[in-house]
């Protein structure tokens, strides 16, 4: 290796071509650093917006009854048809009704799952329709199962459940 040597004519010594090494080389920024730094805000955004949906759904507790009421209704009324048990069915009825309008579940009659359904202006043959089955689940769940079939009365649920999902309670 060749001792370092100290020249007084400058970077001459060092570089053999000097207009190549005072040429423009283009210092600025290239398409990939364009799109990086365009897509911070965007990312920056999207992640507050995550944040803040997030922090609102653990917060407001009605909010999050009514989002999850149809899949908590669909669930019982699932395992309703497995224990083969009307009044399981009934109680998912109301869960859901109760779910919707962020009532006490343990405390919703079939009156009073009506009279909401009537405040909310939903049509009168779908709350006759829900009505007649609570009523039906009440008389198998105190007058015995006979003539209840679990799988029609779990379809005839589901449509009822359906049905209000579509309307805006």
């Amino acid at each position: 290796m060749a001792p370092l040597v100290e020249t007084a004519a400058g970077l001459r010594a060092n570089h053999s071509n000097v207009d190549a090494m005072l040429a423009d080389h283009g210092g600025g920024f290239g398409a990939v650093s364009i799109a990086f730094f365009a897509a911070m805000p965007i990312v920056f955004l999207a992640s507050w917006f995550i944040a803040r949906r997030s922090d609102l759904y653990q917060s407001d507790v009605a909010l999050r009854r009514r989002r999850f009421a149809l899949s908590t209704a669909r669930r019982a009324l699932d395992k309703a048809a497995r224990s083969s048990s009307a009044p399981a069915i009934g109680a998912a009825l109301l869960g859901y009704v109760a779910d919707r309008y962020n009532a006490p579940s343990a405390g919703m009659t079939r009156a009073d799952a009506v009279a909401r359904l009537h405040s909310s202006q939903v049509s009168a043959d779908v709350v006759n329709e829900m009505n007649g089955l609570l009523e039906s689940m009440e008389f198998a769940q105190y007058g015995g199962m006979a003539g209840v079939s679990i799988d029609e009365t779990t379809s005839r649920a589901r449509r009822i459940i359906d049905g209000l999902e579509k309307i805006e309670l």
